[in-house]
């Protein structure tokens, strides 16, 4: 698979991170399991899927609170608008 560099990234614009942002590589997975048809959806539903992005991002975060608060921000978000993004049955 080919992804943008500019793709898959928190947020959802003009409200979006960077590439160089330090939880982009878990935003990059988390917009892919999004993506009807990917491996994720086969085998993991929604809430599962935002579990794991948030491990994902609390493990990239170490000890920065700022990086934590982040993390549950993107992850409280998710949860909370992301049905609608969710491309899976």
């Amino acid at each position: 698979m080919n992804i943008k560099q500019n793709q898959y990234l928190c947020g959802v614009h003009p409200f979006e991170t960077n590439s160089k942002d330090l939880l982009t590589p878990a935003c990059r997975w988390h917009d892919f399991a999004y993506t009807e048809g990917s491996v994720q959806q086969k085998i993991l539903n929604r809430k599962q899927v935002d579990q794991i992005f948030l491990k994902q991002m609390l493990e990239l975060a170490g000890d920065s609170k700022y990086q934590r608060v982040k993390a549950y921000t993107y992850y409280a978000l998710v949860r909370v608008f992301g049905g609608s993004f969710w491309e899976g049955g």
